[in-house]
C-alpha cells in the first residue's frame, strides 16, 4: 500500500499549491480502502470529510476544496468498499451496517492521523453516502460540528418493478445477487466537481444484500431521527430522479438537531455538485460551514452560542 504527492495545477488565494495525497487505510474488518487527502497542515485547521454517492468514487469531488475557497480547512474523501480503488466487490457488503462501521474508521484515521478534533469536522455524505452519514449520526452519536447530506437516498427509486417485499424474498432465495439502479428521467451530468476529466457512465448495480439492508437502514433512522442532534444541512435537487424527496423531507422534520436547514434547489439533478448550476448549493455549502467552523460551540452544544 503505496502513498503518494500530487501537486495540483490549481492554487488557493494565497498563492500556495494545493496537494493532494492518495492513501490506502484498514478499516475495522481489514478490509482496504483508498482515500485522497487535500491537507493544509496548518495549526488549528478543520476538515471536510467526504462520504461519496452510489456508482461514484473521491475523484469526483476533485475540485471540492477549491470550489469551496476554505483557506482554513482539509479535505478527506474515500472511496467506499466495492468503489473506485477500494477492495471489494463492486456494489457489494454482507450489510449496511458494514459501510457505517468504515465511516467511524475513516474519521477515526483522520483524526488520528492528522490531529483534527471531531467538533473541527463537517462531514458530507452524497446519496447513499447521505444514508451512510446519517446512520453513523444515530449508531455511533460522533460530536463531530456538523453533517451536510446532500440528496441522501432514503428512498431510492429503484427504475425497475421491484417492490420491497420482492426484494427482501430475493436476498433470501439469491442473497449474492444484483439489482442495476437505473434514474429515471434525464442522464445525470458529471463533470467531476468542475474539473475536466472524463467520467465512467453511472454504474448503479448494488448487491441484493445490501440495497435490503440499505432500505432497512433508512427506514430504522428515519424513525430515530429525533436522537441526532448534530447539526444539519440538507441540499435537495428538485429533479432527482434518484432519491425520493418527501423522505428527505421527513427525516428533516423529525431531526433533533437545534440548528438544521433545508433547502431544495428546482431543476438540479441527484448529482448536486456535478449540475451546470451548482453555484447556490456551494454558496449555502459555504455559508453553513463557516457558520459552524466559527462557532465557540460547536457539534451538537451549538445552539448554546447562538443569540
Amino acid at each position: 500500500m503505496n502513498n503518494r504527492d500530487i501537486v495540483l495545477t490549481t492554487s488557493t488565494s494565497s498563492g500556495h499549491a494545493l496537494v493532494m495525497t492518495e492513501h490506502y487505510m484498514k478499516s475495522w474488518d481489514k478490509a482496504v480502502l483508498y482515500y485522497r487527502a487535500w491537507h493544509r497542515g496548518s495549526p488549528g485547521h478543520k476538515a471536510i470529510v467526504v462520504l461519496h454517492g452510489n456508482g461514484e468514487d473521491s475523484s469526483h469531488y476533485l475540485g471540492l476544496s477549491n470550489q469551496l475557497g476554505l483557506e482554513d480547512a482539509s479535505v478527506f474523501a474515500w472511496d467506499l468498499r466495492g468503489h473506485g480503488r477500494s477492495g471489494g466487490e463492486p456494489g457489494y457488503a454482507r450489510r449496511f451496517d458494514d459501510l457505517v462501521e468504515d465511516a467511524q474508521s475513516f474519521v477515526k484515521v483522520v483524526s488520528v492521523t492528522y490531529g483534527i478534533a471531531l467538533q473541527d469536522m463537517i462531514v458530507l455524505g452524497q446519496g447513499l453516502g447521505g444514508v451512510i452519514l446519517s446512520a453513523w449520526l444515530h449508531d455511533h452519536k460522533p460530536d463531530v460540528g456538523g453533517a451536510i447530506l446532500l440528496c441522501p437516498a432514503f428512498g431510492p427509486r429503484l427504475g425497475v418493478p421491484l417492490p420491497r417485499a420482492t426484494l427482501h424474498l430475493l436476498r433470501r432465495a439469491d442473497p449474492e445477487g444484483y439489482v442495476r439502479l437505473r434514474p429515471r428521467g434525464p442522464a445525470m451530468v458529471d463533470d467531476r466537481c468542475g474539473e475536466q476529466q472524463p467520467a465512467p457512465a453511472f454504474a448503479g448495480r448494488l448487491g441484493v444484500r445490501l440495497l435490503a439492508s440499505l432500505f432497512d437502514t433508512a427506514k430504522r433512522v428515519l424513525r430515530g431521527a429525533g436522537r441526532i442532534t448534530t447539526p444539519t444541512l440538507i441540499l435537495s435537487g428538485g429533479s432527482d430522479r434518484f432519491a425520493r424527496l418527501r423522505p428527505q423531507r421527513r427525516y428533516f422534520e423529525k431531526l433533533g438537531a437545534s440548528y438544521k436547514r433545508m433547502e431544495v434547489f428546482p431543476g438540479l439533478s441527484h448529482r448536486l455538485l456535478q449540475d451546470g448550476d451548482r453555484f447556490m448549493p456551494i454558496l449555502h455549502m459555504r455559508q453553513f460551514i463557516r457558520e459552524i467552523l466559527a462557532s465557540p460551540c460547536r457539534g451538537s452544544r451549538m445552539a448554546e452560542s447562538l443569540p
